[in-house]
């Protein structure tokens, strides 16, 4: 199964992961780092019954230093608001595109569904963060600063 941010090939057909009035899908697209013919999965969503563009629910940042590749469609301009007693199978009414984070579990986001109205908790790939303000997850680098461990062995 795909996972948002994770490899895939070009030529990979899209991967339906649900919605009623707006369908969720992920999509691998081309990213500047990539190998020719690879790419990322990228959340996307569609409006059933027009002809809307797709616009991409979610995007993969690889790291704070790194130019952000813009995609297009451009993503809608409406702001999601922050949820503060958004918990998984709670009730909910916000769209489905405006994710919430689990302060539990920072590799997790949840996401209204728009059927049952109740929110499911969701996972980033592995080192991978979920960011509110940017509605993405993002690539979590560790960087050890200065530590050394040394082994004395008995002379």
């Amino acid at each position: 199964m795909p996972v948002i941010g994770g490899l895939c090939h070009l030529d990979s057909q899209d991967v339906h992961i649900g919605g009623k009035q707006t369908q969720f899908f992920l999509r691998c697209e081309p990213i500047s780092e990539s190998l020719p013919g690879e790419g990322v999965w990228v959340v996307k969503s569609k409006n059933v019954g027009s002809n809307a563009p797709r616009i991409s629910a979610a995007a993969l940042i690889k790291s704070e230093q790194q130019q952000i590749r813009k995609t297009s469609p451009k993503m809608s301009s409406y702001i999601c608001d922050l949820v503060s007693d958004a918990h998984e199978h709670g009730f909910c009414s916000v769209s489905e595109n405006c994710l919430q984070p689990v302060y539990t579990d920072r590799n997790a986001f949840l996401q209204c569904d728009s059927t049952t109205r109740r929110w499911h908790k969701k996972h980033c790939q592995p080192s991978f963060n979920f960011d509110f303000e940017r509605q993405a997850c993002i690539a979590h680098t560790v960087v050890k600063q200065g530590h050394h461990h040394f082994r004395q062995f008995p002379g």
